[in-house]
């Protein structure tokens, strides 16, 4: 054969070969060290379409529509099947174990104290809490005068933000699980049942018991901002008091958790039974037993990974800080006493754990704001016991308006400062300082943009909270079945 016939074949070889090895490359999977293909974050794209890039200082998106319009196309229908303990479908009358609390399904939903009604008080002296590490939003607690409603709805900033990108007005509010049913409390409290019973004889009071799937269920209750999620974990700590009957004098008798990672049946921790011992201050409100104003909450350490809260020791007149140890992972539970301090009024804010800002790194404080015009209350070095004890102080330069209960705070650990708001476009931040009494108030940014939250009419009925999402770099309101991003 010619010499260039040969060398034509062996470069015909040498492409065949290289184009067979190039085929099976392409079809093997990447490395195992190829950079992962992540999809691009829906919340991201939203705010940069809704806010601008750079994005605007103050810029706020609402998420949710108007009039509940979201929240009440997914509410747990009022009937009897739904609320009664043994009701079949559109059975009528109401046919539960025993004195059945309604006649028919419309009584059911009637509202008031003697219905489950779906109206705007339903938000009333009731939170729900966000998620830091996804922004999912859940809310527990019947509120104010419909609260026979225990079920637990939660909403996804994540999947309402892609639905709004694809060209939705709004995202959707979910029924997670299904409110507890209820008896008459003649028929007889279920024997798995912590509950309390009410205070005025010859009223009627109900037994709250399991759910139209046979999950165990907490009374519906005020839950002021006890409803919480457990900081690294995904449950929900559900707390509350002046629960569900004619005069709201029920109550739980043990703490709940929800786990949305799980399905509705799996998702129920509870009844819990907190062990008080000799800690009480005097009520019998189930975890809540401790705090007795309203408007207080837990803090929970990254470092013991122990929750903290204040609560009154009626006798002496002092503030007591508890340490719950066991608390987040619901087992083995214990109360103990870490400090104390003279009472120098009420407490009706957020309460927060905070970097120590006297001791340093790899120390908290419990932080404590105690309303309008009275400073802050603090307890540092909170994981040693005891804790250094409490200090009051007050703030060099603080807003001058009225701060009501309702008012929502969070850590912003990107600029070190503690964000709080009273539910309207307004947020201000609390600079915290090594010395006390130099800690500083102010309002960073004065221009607000876009679809920004209102004051609620409904004043300190409502608790707004707030929460810094360190993934996103937002922060997220939850204001009255309303919610919104804003940028800081």
């Amino acid at each position: 054969m010619p010499l260039r016939n040969r060398t034509d074949t062996f470069v015909l070889l040498i492409a065949a070969v290289a184009a067979f090895f190039s085929v099976e490359a392409a079809a093997q999977p990447p490395a195992s060290n190829s950079p992962a293909v992540t999809a691009p974050d829906p919340i991201q794209i939203l705010v940069d379409t809704r806010c601008g890039t750079p994005r605007k200082r103050g810029c706020w998106i609402k998420l949710t529509g108007s009039d509940f319009g979201s929240f009440d196309s997914v509410a747990l229908a009022r009937t009897c099947a739904n609320f009664d303990g043994a009701a079949t479908v559109g059975g009528t009358p109401c046919t539960g174990r025993g004195p059945s609390p309604w006649s028919s399904d419309s009584a059911v939903n009637q509202g008031g104290m003697s219905g489950i009604g779906l109206t705007r008080s339903y938000w009333e002296y009731t939170s729900g809490d966000i998620r830091e590490s996804d922004g999912l939003t859940c809310v527990w607690g019947s509120g104010h005068t419909n609260g026979g409603d225990s079920s637990i709805y939660c909403f996804s900033i994540r999947d309402a933000a892609a639905a709004m990108n694809a060209g939705e007005k709004e995202g959707k509010w979910t029924l997670r699980v299904p409110s507890a049913r209820f008896v008459s409390a003649a028929a007889g409290k279920p024997e798995w049942s912590n509950q309390g019973f009410g205070t005025e004889p010859g009223r009627p009071y109900y037994w709250a018991t399991t759910n139209r799937d046979g999950v165990k269920m907490p009374i519906g209750c005020h839950s002021y901002k006890l409803t919480q999620f457990i900081p690294g974990d995904n449950k929900l700590s559900l707390n509350g008091l002046f629960c569900f009957s004619d005069n709201a004098s029920m109550s739980m008798g043990s703490a709940y958790f929800y786990d949305d990672t799980l399905n509705s049946n799996d998702g129920m921790v509870g009844p819990v039974t907190i062990p008080f011992g000799t800690h009480n201050s005097g009520t019998a409100f189930g975890l809540v037993q401790l705090f007795n104003s309203f408007g207080v909450n837990l803090g929970f350490s990254s470092i013991d990974h122990n929750a903290y809260s204040i609560g009154f020791d009626k006798g002496a007149g002092h503030y007591v800080l508890y340490r719950i140890s066991g608390y987040m992972s619901q087992s083995s539970i214990a109360i103990s006493e870490v400090g104390s301090c003279e009472r120098t009024g009420n407490f009706n804010q957020d309460a927060l754990v905070i970097p120590d800002p006297v001791n340093g790194a790899g120390h908290e404080a419990y932080f404590q704001d105690l309303g309008v015009n009275a400073g802050f209350l603090i307890f540092l070095d909170i994981t040693n016991s005891p804790a250094i004890g409490c200090q009051y102080s007050r703030y060099a330069s603080y807003p001058s308006y009225k701060l009501p209960e309702s008012s929502g705070y969070t850590w912003d650990s990107k600029r070190k400062v503690i964000a709080f708001c009273t539910g309207d476009k307004h947020i201000y931040n609390i600079i915290p300082n090594s010395d006390l009494d130099k800690w500083r108030g102010s309002e960073p940014n004065t221009d607000y943009s876009g679809d920004f939250p209102a004051f609620s009419p409904d004043g300190p009925a409502n608790f707004v909270r707030l929460k810094y999402l360190p993934h996103e770099d937002l922060y997220a309101m939850l204001n009255h079945g309303d919610l919104y991003l804003m940028v800081p």
